[in-house]
């Protein structure tokens, strides 16, 4: 459930225009997701597209993982 509701947080940061702060919580999800349910999990796969899809307006891709 923590996961899901940090999930609604970076989105809701994305939409009021927080993108860092967005970027940052998703990432955080992203390496928990990944220590919990694995690197190839449907959860994980997410994370790693929305943390490019967070990264994207501010041509930060190279910090892409």
């Amino acid at each position: 459930m923590m996961q899901l509701w940090r999930f609604g947080l970076s989105c809701i940061s994305y939409h009021v225009g927080e993108l860092q702060r967005a970027w940052e919580v998703m990432e955080d999800i992203r390496k928990d997701r990944v220590k919990i349910c694995g690197e190839y999990n449907h959860y994980t796969l997410e994370s790693y597209s929305t943390c490019g899809v967070l990264l994207m307006p501010s041509n930060s891709l190279d910090e892409a993982e």
